[in-house]
């Protein structure tokens, strides 16, 4: 989290100084980038396509490659439309690749936003017992990870969920998906209550309604499957009775539409960086098109 990301970038920046210490940092981040280096060099597809002193290179960037890294960093002020896009050949994309997403957007189960409210996460208490080794089992160790928390998200609206490591942002995400269960409270999607045991029938149908990003993108994806047989295994889950067809056609928009290659289709996770593993993940993510999407530092 940030609050550890600037004690760790404080030390290596103390070490360089006082140790006389060279450091290589390899991140996509320019604000960590501008506030740790002396000089940077920018890379797209194996190549280096500017590089320089850390402050010229920022304030004036030449290559469109680095002129979109550094608008990526969004101002705390106002909201921008839109990142800018690089084509693979390094052009700027001035329609931002509109036609793709409006394609994705019209095949979505469209729903006319209502302004009603879509989660309501109520009174939440998670504790988790810990016994510790070579003690009794009476000896237990109660983490409480959340303490009555509350709060809801309304329907067609981006909701932001802060704090550092250990404040329990990844414990919600895992409660909303079911993949824990709270201590107390309760948690509505719509107005079906998730953890109740008498709704696990019809709690399977918002399965697909609710899909996570998870943080890792080395542990959450099966090595065993081709990126091809990842994204598809949602969409045979979620829609019996889809012909193959459809399903590749399905694929293929959502490799797209997160900036890989089809040829990346029939390759593993561990033939990938862990950018483009978290990318696999986001387009696993989006094949059920669900209508709650949990993005747990993605």
């Amino acid at each position: 989290d940030v609050s550890i990301q600037f004690q760790i970038l404080k030390l290596l920046k103390d070490l360089t100084v006082q140790r006389n210490l060279g450091v290589i940092l390899i991140t996509h981040d320019m604000g960590v980038i501008a506030e740790t280096t002396n000089r940077v060099v920018v890379m797209r597809y194996g190549k280096i396509v500017e590089q320089g002193n850390t402050v010229e290179v920022l304030s004036n960037p030449q290559s469109n490659e680095c002129k979109s890294l550094v608008m990526s960093v969004p101002p705390t002020n106002k909201k921008i439309e839109r990142f800018k896009l690089i084509s693979p050949e390094g052009d700027e994309i001035t329609n931002n690749s509109s036609n793709l997403t409006n394609s994705i957007i019209q095949n979505w189960a469209v729903r006319e936003i209502s302004n009603e409210k879509l989660l309501d996460f109520k009174n939440i208490t998670k504790i988790f017992d810990e016994q510790l080794f070579f003690r009794s089992k009476k000896e237990i160790n109660k983490l409480k990870a959340l303490d009555n928390v509350s709060f809801q998200i309304i329907e067609g609206e981006s909701f932001g969920l802060v704090g550092e490591s250990g404040s329990g942002k990844s414990t919600i995400a895992k409660i909303i998906t079911s993949l824990i269960k709270p201590t107390s409270g309760e948690v509505f999607f719509e107005d079906l209550s998730l953890h109740n045991p008498k709704n696990i029938k019809i709690k399977n149908k918002y399965r697909g309604q609710i899909q996570m990003i998870f943080q890792d993108p080395y542990s959450s994806l099966n090595p065993r499957f081709k990126v091809k047989e990842i994204i598809a295994e949602p969409i045979k889950f979620f829609q019996k009775g889809i012909g193959n067809n459809a399903i590749q056609k399905n694929i293929n928009d959502l490799i797209d539409i997160v900036g890989m290659s089809r040829q990346s289709l029939e390759r593993y996770p561990h033939e990938f960086s862990g950018g483009q593993r978290q990318r696999i993940s986001i387009a696993r993510a989006l094949a059920t098109r669900p209508r709650l999407l949990i993005c747990d530092e993605p």
